[in-house]
């Protein structure tokens, strides 16, 4: 079989990667460069086994573009969870540590281990980014306790729904039935706690507005500094 010429051959191999790299970067055209610099600091970090700065160059990039999450991080993301996860016991009195563990718990969705790692930094050292912590156990337990009132208004409608069942009877009885006024009462406290859900997913709103607004100040600033 006849070989391609050699010159032929290396111009494939340069489209092909072109055409490697624009299926790669094609979702993330919209990124703010910066952000993308900043992710390559910490996949570059992470590589070097260097857990702190691959936290504070990844915890940069999501601040500057939270866009930058559609580029492949490389598994940089995971990793720092990991490598948290791993060091936490050991690293219990550490207040620097135990905020940004409680961020990386509260970037993946776990609300209840980010307030116990923020709750540790504030409790070993008030003065660790004070009104980010603040906000931040603010804001989650406000989160975690609409969570758990919608868990007892669920285990309410369970129980309502179970004793609402007719129970076999030999005989109707005479007068008003007795479980008619449980389940009114019952019905009355569904209303109360579903009144109160609403309080709290309203204040929930306004919270999440307020760390919107704040993020767009501290992004506004930067890059007035920046210039």
């Amino acid at each position: 079989m006849s070989r391609l010429p050699h010159g032929i051959f290396a111009g494939l191999f340069m489209v092909a990667i072109g055409v490697h790299s624009l299926i790669v970067t094609c979702g993330a055209q919209d990124v703010d460069p910066q952000a993308k610099e900043e992710l390559k600091r910490a996949i570059l970090a992470m590589r070097s086994d260097d857990l702190k700065a691959s936290f504070t160059a990844y915890q940069q990039a999501i601040s500057i573009d939270p866009n930058v999450q559609a580029i492949n991080d490389r598994g940089v993301g995971d990793w720092l969870l990991t490598q948290m996860r791993s060091q936490a016991s050991d690293r219990s009195q550490d207040a620097d540590f135990q905020r940004d563990f409680g961020y990386m718990l509260q970037f993946t969705g776990d609300y209840d281990g980010a307030l116990s790692a923020y709750k540790k930094a504030q409790a070993m050292d008030p003065s660790t980014d004070m009104d980010y912590v603040k906000q931040q156990i603010t804001t989650l337990e406000s989160w975690v306790k609409a969570d758990s009132s919608q868990q007892a208004v669920d285990r309410q409608k369970t129980e309502s729904s179970q004793s609402a069942a007719p129970a076999p009877q030999p005989e109707a009885p005479s007068g008003p039935d007795p479980k008619d006024e449980e389940i009114k009462s019952l019905q009355n406290s569904l209303r109360a706690k579903d009144d109160q859900i609403k309080a709290l997913n309203e204040e929930k709103a306004k919270l999440a507005k307020t760390i919107e607004e704040k993020d767009k100040e501290v992004r506004r600033w930067r890059a007035m500094a920046s210039r």
